[in-house]
């Protein structure tokens, strides 16, 4: 459903009553009787997730299931599914500055991207009463995915412009991600950086912020 985000913002803000947005996927899976399995890789089975919760509970607002393995298995990560548990990803594909250039952009659609997707396209359609946020991982949280978290906590001060060169590529991924969201209907984005909170306020800036900034704009 088309809502008008400044409107709404007002409305939460200004109201008398205390409005939860919260990110309960889990309740969902109880309720419709799925498994993560299920939800993680069907948009539909997804969407029936989100819209079981919208109908049961008086949220300020719905979102996609959040996952932070989506975007790094478009890039090529492999990944770790088990049926009670978010999937993950395993090793790494950023070994150096050589296997950071080559890095390709992937299209959106890639991998399970196209999942979350029709799940935002699904549940917009269907929730009336609500906007509907998709939901992604930040810039700086994929490429520590991209080139191991450890490695790249490390080359923040060894090689920081080999960093940059995997920054610019998530966040072109990125941007393309959110405007398919909103074509597909969702009315905002929740981005999800939990790395930005590994490195220092002034390493925030420049590995996170300035990226962060770039997808808002």
């Amino acid at each position: 459903m088309k809502v008008n985000m400044q409107q709404w913002v007002q409305r939460v803000l200004l109201s008398d009553e205390r409005l939860a947005f919260p990110l309960m996927a889990s309740t969902g899976l109880e309720m419709t009787g799925m498994h993560i399995l299920d939800v993680v890789k069907d948009g539909k089975r997804q969407a029936q997730c989100i819209q079981a919760l919208a109908s049961r509970y008086p949220s300020a607002a719905s979102i996609t299931l959040m996952d932070l393995s989506v975007e790094a298995e478009a890039f090529g990560s492999a990944i770790r599914y088990t049926e009670n548990e978010t999937p993950t990803v395993i090793g790494k594909i950023v070994e150096d500055r050589e296997t950071a250039c080559a890095l390709e952009v992937p299209a959106v659609g890639s991998g399970r991207t196209s999942v979350y997707l029709e799940a935002a396209a699904l549940s917009a359609a269907e929730i009336k009463d609500r906007p509907l946020f998709g939901c992604h991982i930040g810039p700086f949280s994929l490429a520590g995915r991209l080139c191991g978290m450890t490695e790249i906590l490390v080359n923040t001060r060894r090689e920081p412009e080999t960093v940059h060169v995997v920054l610019g590529k998530c966040t072109d991924f990125l941007v393309q991600y959110v405007q398919a969201f909103k074509d597909s209907g969702a009315n905002g984005i929740v981005i999800a950086e939990p790395a930005a909170g590994l490195i220092s306020p002034a390493q925030c800036d420049e590995f996170s912020s300035h990226y962060v900034s770039r997808i808002v704009k």
